[in-house]
């Protein structure tokens, strides 16, 4: 009976000195974990958590919400040995602190790490802090990210100038104290104050001179202020160098058939296809081709500027017919206050084209789209219907003419004029598929423009 309480009693020591040991190398591994915190150019607070020994973690980050008067978590990551983790908080709405709250835990039942049982301790498992962002606006040196500015050439600017398109202004998340805004152009004029939220400066745009450089200043107004001693300002600079191409440069049109029907004059046109989206275009038209008098419309080439970088080239192309069509300066039937549907129209369209991507002053790019040097015909026949409010609908009346063996993986090099040097796509493409836009679709019908 002695012998047997012997054993006993001596399991219950080891298994007590094994349990000291772990519970000290747990408390030891928790003691090397290190959070840091910066304070942002943003009024944002950034949290870094390394972890050089401790096995596997979960690290929750959680945001302090006052009106549901408790701790949000926003963040859960794994954290490995010999790595770190981090997260930024940033202030929301109107807060005027940012309390934060940092948890080390074993897994994703939030048992805490290390070894340790029941509540989370501040300074070794849970990490605590307040950010005071009551009076914080900052104007930070990376501020000129806020705005973007394209220049590109337009023939409605005066003495063959430029036209300069601003895009929105992107405040970081956490710095809603700037609530107006103007635009001055050194030496020539200044917008009044305008609210940030309601009349965006997206889609805003100017005239500049041809030759001589300018100077654009965005004022950032703060908490409705008026003082412009206190703005925040970006500076931008725009140049206006880069000539038109020479009229020779641009394709003649292809002749699918009636060789003995011309086509007009270039006619050269710039549309605005989407919000902040422009395009230069340049197109023919010709009337006669029987057996019906057929009206082809054919594009020589499209430059974009601004912001169209969600089109794709066939959307563009389609976008861009619409607007021709619309405008009408061709005459075509339906002529505006004609009521009625016509049968007679043709897009023509090289099968082959390739893409410039041209590199503007602040290193933004415009798109330039024009036929290959050595290309073939393909055209498509379509319906036009005005209704008597001036509606137009577009209904394609077939499928696509194009030729037998429309190979167009050919190099070619894009003709463009110096100081801007093209960066070109050595490939030309397939564009035939272009002319398949208006095919009618049972839920939306015909294409309405």
């Amino acid at each position: 009976m002695k012998k047997l309480i012997f054993i006993v009693i001596l399991v219950v020591s080891v298994t007590t000195q094994l349990f000291s040991e772990e519970n000290e190398l747990s408390n030891w591994c928790c003691d090397s974990i290190k959070v840091t915190s910066y304070k942002t150019d943003s009024c944002c607070i950034k949290i870094i958590v390394e972890n050089p020994y401790c096995n596997s973690l979960k690290v929750e980050f959680s945001n302090y919400d006052e009106n549901l008067n408790e701790y949000v978590q926003e963040y859960f990551p794994y954290l490995a040995p010999g790595k770190s983790v981090e997260y930024t908080f940033c202030r929301k709405d109107n807060q005027l602190t940012i309390s934060y709250r940092i948890r080390l835990s074993h897994d994703a039942n939030y048992e805490p790490a290390c070894g340790s049982y029941g509540d989370f301790t501040e300074g070794s498992t849970q990490f605590s802090g307040n950010y005071d962002v009551s009076n914080c606006c900052p104007c930070p040196a990376s501020r000129d990210s806020w705005v973007d500015m394209y220049v590109y050439k337009d023939r409605s600017c005066p003495n063959n100038g430029c036209k300069v398109l601003f895009g929105d202004i992107k405040i970081p998340e956490g710095l809603e104290c700037y609530t107006g805004y103007s635009v001055e152009q050194v030496g020539f004029f200044q917008t009044q104050i305008n609210p940030i939220i309601g009349n965006p400066l997206k889609g805003t745009s100017f005239c500049i001179n041809a030759t001589t450089p300018s100077i654009f200043r965005i004022y950032l107004f703060k908490n409705g202020s008026t003082n412009y001693d206190s703005a925040c300002v970006i500076e931008k600079f725009a140049n206006c160098i880069r000539a038109f191409d020479p009229e020779d440069t641009i394709k003649m049109p292809c002749i699918p058939d009636c060789p003995n029907v011309n086509w007009s004059p270039k006619i050269i046109r710039t549309y605005y296809i989407a919000p902040s989206c422009s395009v230069r275009v340049t197109f023919v038209t010709r009337e006669g081709c029987p057996p019906i008098n057929h009206q082809d419309l054919q594009i020589l080439k499209i430059e974009s500027f601004g912001f169209c970088y969600n089109l794709s080239e066939k959307e563009a192309y389609r976008l861009t017919v619409n607007e021709i069509i619309k405008e009408n300066l061709m005459n075509f039937h339906p002529r505006i206050g004609e009521y009625g549907c016509f049968d007679t129209w043709r897009i023509v369209n090289a099968s082959c084209w390739k893409m410039i991507f041209l590199i503007d002053n602040e290193q933004k790019e415009c798109l330039i789209l024009e036929p290959c040097d050595t290309t073939d015909c393909c055209l498509s026949h379509y319906r036009v219907c005005r209704d008597t409010t001036e509606n137009l609908t577009i209904e394609s009346l077939g499928t696509i003419t194009a030729p037998q063996n429309n190979f167009c993986h050919y190099p070619e090099k894009a003709i463009f004029l110096k100081p801007y040097p093209p960066q070109y796509d050595m490939n030309c493409y397939a564009a035939c598929d272009w002319l398949n836009i208006y095919v009618y679709d049972p839920i939306i019908g015909y294409n309405s423009i």
